[in-house]
């Protein structure tokens, strides 16, 4: 009896981890499969469907591909830093 218990056990965990192990479906969004709503001034845009109408850029400030970094910012600034002192 406690061959099978074992055994059961044994099982119920691997497809536990087989079912974990599962990669998640990539959300919309992703850089895999980005959709540009639009373009104003020449940068890329997505609309996210919020209430406020509020449009989404596709890059960072200062990059040119989604996965860059861009510029940084200040809170409230206007224009790049590079020193926070």
């Amino acid at each position: 009896m406690k061959k099978i218990v074992k055994a059961l056990a044994v099982i119920v965990l691997m497809v536990v981890f087989a079912v974990g192990c599962t990669k998640p479906d990539e959300p919309n969004g992703s850089e895999n499969n980005l959709t540009v709503s639009g373009n104003i001034n020449g940068h890329d845009y997505v609309d996210l469907g919020l209430p406020s109408g509020t449009l989404w850029a596709t890059c960072n400030i200062g990059a040119d591909m989604p996965k860059d970094r861009g510029e940084y910012f200040a809170w409230g600034e206007t224009s790049p830093k590079e020193v926070y002192s």
